[in-house]
């Protein structure tokens, strides 16, 4: 999934690798390694059972800077002294970096929006060189921007009251010169001089209702279109093959696209009325080949809770009472199980074995007869599993990889977690010193919540490297830099050691990266 949306909220859905987040992810190979992860050793103690955590290799999303959190040395917690650089300040004015040169011929580029109107958005190098900025084709108000993560282009979304004005161009990089320009209204009936006939208003919500969406693969956009009948369909671009397609032809409109991991599958719902709050769904998959379309189920208020692997997920319907009816999904297979019946509340997820806990509320309407507690579940086992009564705050571990709980009695050094078969065991595990988001080869770590300064992947402090907060932060995908919003500036901080450059002070957000090979 290539989108990254940046001028408008992203819809509620939570769908990792199967069905991903509108982000095209790099590939492994894309990327640098990530750093080994090692588990702390402690001293030896009596334990029930002592099992290290499962070991995954993950692929950085570079849109999620803490991904990759590698464990620590157990010394680093003994330090008792760190040290205390003089910070760089960050006052204003800092001299504006000058454009030593044009873009790279290949990427990656940071895409950013400067907040100057009407929005104007630039491409920059890796090391913040090259600042350009984009031109769109024509001057409109609503305009966003979509570039694809691991890809050469950019998906630019322009819309006004004129029907004819709705259209998506695609531009390549660095010429940025435009490959295709789609017309996303011209069936003829929309185009009637009553602009807000029943027909066009519902195609146009529809239209605006979803954002296009690059494949994991970097090869289709899939959007949305009312062009070869009255309704909102499924459309993709081939920038392979240059040429536009439909894939869904359906008397009511399609929304909510996500892709599948492989590219292969683009799931969709179809909305049948537009009301606030919830729409009336069915959900497809249909093939990005065209070759086939698959009913999946008809829910109300669908939403995808977590992925479970390349073509599966758990979705259920969500409404003012809460989550009802778990359901599991293989695109692939073209099926669905429902795996729990009722309303009920989310506790913890396994996303590598598709292990779930579930907390149901019994005393809803139409619930099932369950008593109040928590449950297992699991595609491979569909049978609902009594654990316990009481809620002992079960989560999922991204360090161990595991559910785990401290409210579980374990000795010192080590954590309550999760077996297949419902039982605890107590895991070595020690809290980091200071909560960081990891760059994504693991090296380089920065504090949650202030993102002003530098740590080591022993957690040592390298450098405080700005006196103020920052807003926002991207790392570079080579890990080697780090993009930072603070105080109304764009900033660039090489990596360890590097001075500030200030890129941009007109309040620039959205920031983006794409070209990521």
């Amino acid at each position: 999934m290539c989108k990254h949306k940046v001028s408008h909220s992203v819809l509620l859905f939570l769908l990792g690798v199967s069905l991903p987040l509108s982000s095209c992810r790099p590939t492994q190979s894309s990327l640098t390694s990530q750093a080994t992860k090692r588990q702390t050793q402690m001293p030896t103690t009596q334990l029930p059972t002592t099992q290290s955590g499962p070991t995954h290799t993950r692929t950085p999303d570079l849109t999620r800077p803490d991904t990759v959190r590698p464990t620590y040395a157990a010394e680093a917690t003994q330090r008792s002294m760190l040290p205390t650089p003089t910070p760089i300040s960050l006052g204003t004015p800092i001299p504006e970096t000058a454009i030593e040169k044009p873009l790279s011929e290949s990427g990656p580029w940071l895409l950013y929006r400067a907040a100057a109107y009407p929005y104007t958005w630039f491409v920059i190098n890796a090391d913040g060189t090259g600042r350009t900025e984009i031109k769109f084709p024509k001057a409109l108000d609503d305009t966003e921007v979509f570039p694809c993560q691991n890809s050469d282009y950019l998906a630019i979304r322009q819309s006004s009251s004129d029907p004819i004005e709705d259209r998506i161009t695609i531009l390549h990089l660095p010429e940025m010169k435009i490959v295709e320009t789609i017309d996303l209204i011209s069936y003829p009936s929309l185009l009637k001089s009553d602009a807000f006939h029943a027909e066009y208003t519902g195609a146009k919500f529809a239209l605006w209702y979803e954002d296009p969406v690059w494949s994991p693969d970097g090869r289709y956009l899939a959007f949305i279109g009312a062009m070869e009948g009255p309704s909102a369909d499924v459309y993709v671009y081939d920038t392979r093959q240059d040429q536009v397609q439909r894939l869904t032809s359906n008397e009511n409109h399609a929304v909510h696209l996500k892709w599948s991991p492989d590219s292969l599958w683009i799931a969709h719902s179809e909305a049948m009325r537009f009301e606030a709050g919830c729409i009336d769904l069915v959900t497809w998959a249909a093939s990005a080949d065209g070759n086939s379309v698959r009913k999946l189920y008809e829910p109300k208020c669908d939403h995808i809770l977590t992925r479970l692997g390349s073509s599966s997920f758990l979705s259920t319907n969500r409404d003012m009472n809460g989550d009802r009816d778990l359901r599991y999904v293989d695109l692939q297979e073209g099926s669905v199980t429902t795996l729990f019946e009722g309303l009920f509340t989310t506790v913890a997820f396994d996303p590598f074995r598709a292990f779930v806990l579930i907390d149901p509320i019994s005393d809803a309407p139409d619930t099932a007869d369950y008593p109040r507690g928590i449950y297992i579940l699991s595609p491979e086992d569909p049978e609902v599993n009594f654990l316990e009564t009481e809620f002992k705050n079960w989560r999922w571990n991204t360090d161990l990889e595991r559910i785990v709980s401290e409210e579980v009695a374990c000795d010192e050094g080590t954590i309550a977690s999760l077996k297949q078969d419902g039982l605890h065991e107590c895991t070595t595990y020690s809290k980091p010193p200071v909560d960081l988001l990891w760059s994504p080869n693991g090296e380089w770590g920065i504090p949650k919540k202030t993102k002003h300064q530098i740590y080591d992947e022993n957690y040592t402090l390298i450098r405080t490297f700005m006196n103020s907060r920052a807003e926002k932060f991207l790392w570079s995908p080579d890990s080697t830099g780090l993009f930072l919003i603070a105080s109304g500036q764009l900033v660039y901080f090489e990596l360890p050691d590097g001075d500030l450059q200030m890129i941009d002070n007109r309040y620039p957000s959205d920031l983006s990266w794409f070209g990521v090979d």
